[in-house]
């Protein structure tokens, strides 16, 4: 009986100690699972943070595409006028250069024909002083 007594409060001890034990190991695992949700709730936020963050990058990375798109065509636009304006002036310059080419083509002839002014009219005076009478003759012609 003493055995049996020592045996059953050997085992109620033994249970008692064991009921401890488990209820220890499953405070822990709902304390770790506890802390596993909080730092799941934490990752969950960052992601989301990380996916709004990305939505805002390509929405800039757009807006800067587009810009640069932008200042490309104005470039372009640009570069297209500059050509045009050195045609003009390339143009232009020949212009000036061939007028200053018939400029040139006008004073000679125009030299030439003071010239033969002058030498007519030096004639004229020449042969006037030689015989008055044959220019007045003449000149009524």
């Amino acid at each position: 009986r003493k055995v049996e007594l020592e045996y059953k409060t050997s085992l109620s001890r033994t249970n008692e100690e064991y009921k401890q034990e488990m209820n220890r190991l499953l405070k822990a695992e709902r304390d770790k699972s506890s802390k596993c949700e909080k730092r799941l709730t934490q990752v969950q936020q960052e992601l989301e943070r990380y996916k709004d963050s990305a939505t805002q990058l390509r929405s800039e990375n757009s807006a800067y595409m587009q810009n640069e798109m932008k200042q490309k065509m104005e470039i372009d636009k640009l570069s297209a006028m500059f050509d045009q304006l050195k045609c003009s002036e390339d143009s232009l310059r020949q212009k000036s250069e061939n007028s200053s080419k018939e400029i040139e083509r006008l004073k000679l002839k125009m030299e030439r024909g003071i010239q033969k002014v002058s030498e007519s009219l030096f004639l004229l005076i020449w042969v006037y002083r030689r015989s008055p009478n044959t220019v007045t003759s003449c000149l009524d012609c």
